[in-house]
């Protein structure tokens, strides 16, 4: 058969290309036509277009894959003993790359340099996924110079090249930003957060988008505050911190997360050596995260932050093209829904099956489907969005959709909704206080995100299988109930 396919691509990009049990990767480049024969019998590529002649260098000696695992759980010494390992992986990767150009000793120098991105862009990134069986996520200082030296200085641009090559820089950026700015407790993956030198410039960004009246002494004294909070309450250090109980400035704060993000990647950037694009990239890709993690709309000072330092206009296009998106839903209200339910009637109640119990007792006769999910998970948001299709779906089996939130904001939670449209008579919401989240997520064992539990017409959890995403599935445990 014959199809086509637009890609939209900002550089050259790889690209994979799935069609049945066929997989493969190939190098598409920006404002470029091609077309590819593909024999399946035979199992022969052919790529064809105006300067084409890399791809099909690709298709016929297509990029290798490192094989090298971590341990589930590793300690030092087994850390550096799998950077050895990956050490010795890539090097095979790049023999297999010299003997390729022995045998075809016309390769281009754009394959080689390509083949030679992906094995450091890969293995950087495979090498900093690791942390995260190690000991407290702490990656030895050996390790870390060594993807520094040999993956992350050895990247080339454009920085588009690489599919995996996203993943790396937020890894890596990720990394320094935690070495810099936060503490290990001791607990396997906990941190205290030691932001304070950024107070300064954070609320120095507020003072000029005209939120906050600071004069420069009082911003020197903040300053002062954040370099020497652990010295001894001297004269210099009371009057900063008596700054910092002013009201209007502790309510600043609280909503400064993404401003705080943004200052703390920027505070790490000319250690990681980035160009201005990289830099550009860095920003935008932070604040397009913590958009789609919150639903909200930035501050104006976040925004008045990103457009100061950030140069490129498909970057600045983007932000502020999701920026208005969640402005517009910012402004739809449905606090009058009766989706949307207050915690009133289960004030002072403490006791998870109690708790759940009392929330579900105006539905008995009634399935209730149950679904624990926050608004910082993606694959909960990922499933609500397809709530109307499960609605239309399961609409015959007069069920009630029960939806509890956990550790989100009113406001992300509202936007939630808004945008998904998650709403209905047999629709009910509720954002519990932490506390009591927390207990009646402990009684039913809600150890992931999202969750489903089916719940019978008497009030009982049932121990099926309710994960809506597999509607087909969910259908004949339904069928079963009737």
């Amino acid at each position: 058969g014959r199809f086509s396919i637009s890609v939209p691509l900002l550089g050259p990009t790889e690209v994979y290309f799935y069609c049945g049990p066929i997989y493969f990767s190939m190098l598409l480049e920006p404002g470029r036509t091609y077309f590819l024969l593909y024999d399946f019998g035979e199992g022969h590529k052919l790529m064809m277009g105006a300067d084409s002649r890399v791809q099909n260098e690709l298709l016929a000696a297509p990029v290798r894959f490192l094989t090298t695992k971590p341990a589930s759980e590793m300690d030092e010494a087994a850390t550096m003993n799998y950077l050895e390992e990956m050490k010795r992986d890539k090097q095979r990767l790049f023999s297999l790359l010299d003997e390729t150009r022995i045998e075809r000793p016309n390769i281009s120098d754009r394959y080689v340099r390509y083949l030679a991105c992906n094995y450091n862009t890969t293995e950087g990134g495979a090498l900093l996924q690791a942390r995260f069986k190690m000991a407290d996520w702490r990656i030895p200082e050996d390790y870390m110079h060594y993807i520094t030296l040999q993956d992350w200085q050895q990247r080339i641009q454009p920085y588009t090249l690489c599919a995996d090559f996203p993943y790396f820089r937020r890894d890596y950026i990720d990394q320094l930003v935690h070495n810099r700015f936060y503490k290990p407790t001791g607990q396997k993956g906990a941190y205290i957060v030691m932001t304070q030198e950024l107070l300064a410039p954070v609320l120095r960004c507020y003072r000029d988008a005209g939120k906050l009246a600071l004069t420069d002494d009082e911003l020197s004294l903040v300053d002062y505050y954040g370099k020497n909070c652990r010295n001894r309450l001297d004269s210099t250090l009371m009057k900063s911190l008596k700054v910092m109980g002013r009201e209007d400035v502790r309510q600043i704060l609280p909503r400064a997360s993404a401003l705080m993000t943004a200052h703390e990647a920027l505070g790490v950037l000319d250690t990681a050596n980035c160009d201005q694009a990289l830099r550009d990239i860095t920003l935008t890709h932070l604040l397009l995260e913590k958009l789609d993690q919150d639903r909200v709309p930035l501050d104006e000072a976040t925004i008045q932050f990103f457009d100061g330092n950030v140069r490129m206009q498909a970057a600045r296009d983007a932000l502020h093209a999701r920026q208005e998106q969640y402005l517009a839903l910012s402004r739809k209200d449905i606090s009058v829904s009766e989706s949307l339910r207050r915690a009133d009637d289960v004030a002072g109640m403490s006791d998870g099956e109690q708790l759940l119990r009392k929330l579900t007792e105006p539905y008995r006769g009634k399935i209730i489907l149950l679904d624990v999910w926050g608004t910082w998970c993606a694959p909960c948001k990922d499933a609500l969005s397809h709530s109307k299709e499960e609605y239309e779906r399961l609409k015959d089996y007069d069920l009630v959709y029960l939806y509890l939130c956990n550790g989100s904001s009113d406001e992300s939670w509202q936007a939630v909704i808004k945008q998904y449209d998650v709403v209905g008579e047999n629709v009910v919401h509720y954002n519990l206080p932490q506390a009591q989240q927390s207990a009646i997520e402990e009684f039913l064992g809600v150890h992931a995100f999202p969750t489903y539990k089916l719940i019978d017409r008497e009030g009982n959890v049932l121990d099926v299988n309710a994960d809506p995403r597999g509607l087909d599935g969910l259908v004949r445990v339904l069928d079963q109930m009737k």
